[in-house]
Formats: C-alpha cells, sequence, structure tokens
C-alpha cells in the first residue's frame, strides 16, 4: 500500500505558471500534481539532475585595464541625458 504524503493547499498561482505548468505535465506525459512535484523537488535541489545555474562569474574581470576604460566610457556616453529627449 502506498504510503499518504503531507497534502497542501497552494491559492494565488499566477496564470503565468499555470499555463507553464500545465505545458510541462503535456510535454511530459504526466499529471498536473506530478509535475508540481517534480518541479518542486527540482527547484530545491532534491530531484534528480539539479538544474544547472549560469552566471558570470568565469569572465568577471577577465577584461583587460584597455578595454575596460573603453566600456566604461562608453557606458557613460550612454547613460547621458539629453535635454532635448525631453522636450
Amino acid at each position: 500500500m502506498k504510503k499518504e504524503g503531507i497534502k497542501y493547499t497552494v491559492r494565488d498561482i499566477g496564470a503565468n505558471v499555470d499555463s507553464r505548468l500545465r505545458e510541462e505535465a503535456t510535454l511530459n506525459g504526466t499529471s498536473l500534481n506530478q509535475t508540481i512535484l517534480k518541479v518542486l523537488d527540482r527547484g530545491l535541489g532534491l530531484g534528480g539532475n539539479p538544474v544547472k545555474r549560469r552566471n558570470l562569474s568565469s569572465i568577471s574581470g577577465s577584461l583587460s585595464n584597455s578595454k575596460a576604460s573603453n566600456l566604461e566610457a562608453y557606458c557613460k556616453e550612454q547613460r547621458a541625458i539629453d535635454p532635448r529627449d525631453w522636450r
């Protein structure tokens, strides 16, 4: 006999989350409940293959001083506010 799990009621699920969960369930041929359990496990790092998180730490600090200065100058130029744009 299957052991009963803890039951939850979750309210106010956003339309975009509902849509994505239903899409995932359809793609995998699983019930909505099974899909939600799988997504929760994966999101909490408890299920099979963890989702690989990506960040920019591998390239942080990799620009030469010259290229970093050029990039900073370009960004500063882009941040400039032209009063004529606000007339």
